[in-house]
């Protein structure tokens, strides 16, 4: 037996192949789920030893193609030349498993994976359609995800924050001076500069270690949490990367950089209705393809051995090599531009929140 039949028509049993190759043979046996041997319908095209490649073989391979995709063989020259390619990858196939290269295990595990791609296309084309999703259900889904479908303006903006404690006159006279290098490193076109500083200076715990990025807050969600008077300062820069001056919160100073900027976003249900519904579908699907692995599991009779999870060793990566100034590394500068401002000795007070949430 040759190692056609030994590796393809024994695919199905890959993950029990425990029974050692068998003695080869000069001429490879038929197996027809990976050999061209003719679908018995029209004429031979091409022989390939004992195998053949049909003009139904042919046929049904095109005709499997997009309409646009069947037009360019209706040419003698292309039909030609695509039948030349399935000869091509028919002999490297064939070579590749006399060589056993079907045998690796980084081939057999991209066999696995589209074995299970096909089952799962076909199984879930049989348990799951977008044309079952009603409008109903899609009406409910919009009415249930308004703020998906409809926005108010908002900006994006990223702070740094330089809490009172008890001498506001230090923290303003800190914010200043940061401010005033902030706008020299502007001028210079330095990139990152705001953000190195935020991230070095903010008082502002949760958000310094993403440079001071506040994400979208709309005009209203600024004047709740910044005042009024803030959130007419952020909401009136005139541009991207334009900075605020000095800005007095409620216990402390800010300084705010516009880095994003949002239109209002209203759309109707009928604008999405069909985005909603596949929305859906692909939910369903997803739940119709865990249901189905628990069902495999059973029939197949899974068990796992969780102690041995600790007996796995994941190689690390080597560490990467930190240059000279580097963020994080040995010097730690500050960005070119940005003089170092006193570090408070200590750090917010405890229980403070330099957004004023729930002010």
């Amino acid at each position: 037996m040759s190692r056609y039949t030994i590796t393809t028509c024994c695919l199905g049993a890959l993950l029990a192949c425990s029974q050692p190759p068998a003695q080869t043979t000069t001429e490879p046996q038929q197996c027809p789920s990976l050999l061209p041997t003719g679908s018995g319908e029209g004429a031979s095209i091409v022989n390939i030893g004992e195998h053949s490649i049909s003009v139904a073989d042919v046929e049904r391979r095109i005709n499997d193609q997009p309409p646009f995709v069947r037009q360019r063989y209706e040419t003698r020259e292309r039909l030609e030349q695509y039948v030349d390619r399935m000869v091509e990858r028919q002999l490297f196939a064939m070579e590749a498993i006399e060589r056993g290269v079907l045998e690796k295990p980084r081939v057999l595990d991209t066999v696995l994976s589209t074995l299970a791609q096909e089952l799962s296309r076909e199984v879930m084309t049989e348990r799951v359609n977008v044309a079952e999703v009603t409008d109903e259900e899609a009406k409910t889904y919009y009415d249930e995800h308004q703020s998906y479908y409809n926005k108010d303006e908002a900006v994006r903006v990223s702070h740094i924050y330089f809490q009172a404690n008890n001498d506001k006159a230090a923290a303003k006279a800190d914010a200043e001076k940061a401010h005033q290098e902030l706008m020299a490193a502007a001028k210079r076109k330095e990139r990152g500069a705001f953000r190195d500083a935020a991230q070095k200076y903010s008082d502002d715990e949760a958000t310094k270690s993403r440079g001071g990025d506040l994400m979208y807050l709309t005009e209203t969600r600024l004047r709740e949490r910044y005042g009024d008077g803030i959130a007419k300062s952020i909401w009136n820069l005139p541009k991207l990367k334009a900075m605020t001056p000095v800005v007095e919160g409620r216990d402390g100073f800010h300084i705010f950089r516009l880095t994003g900027r949002r239109q209002a976003l209203k759309q109707s249900f009928d604008t999405v209705k069909e985005r909603i519904r596949h929305r859906i579908f692909r939910d369903r699907r997803r739940k119709a393809r865990e249901s189905y692995f628990d069902e495999l599991k059973k029939k197949y009779n899974v068990s796992m051995n969780k102690e041995a999870f600790a007996e796995v060793k994941v190689a690390k990566p080597a560490p990467k090599k930190q240059g000279k100034g580097s963020a994080g590394g040995p010097n730690n500068n500050v960005p070119k531009g940005l003089k170092a401002l006193p570090v408070p000795a200590s750090g917010p007070k405890k229980g403070h929140d330099p957004h004023n949430h729930g002010h």
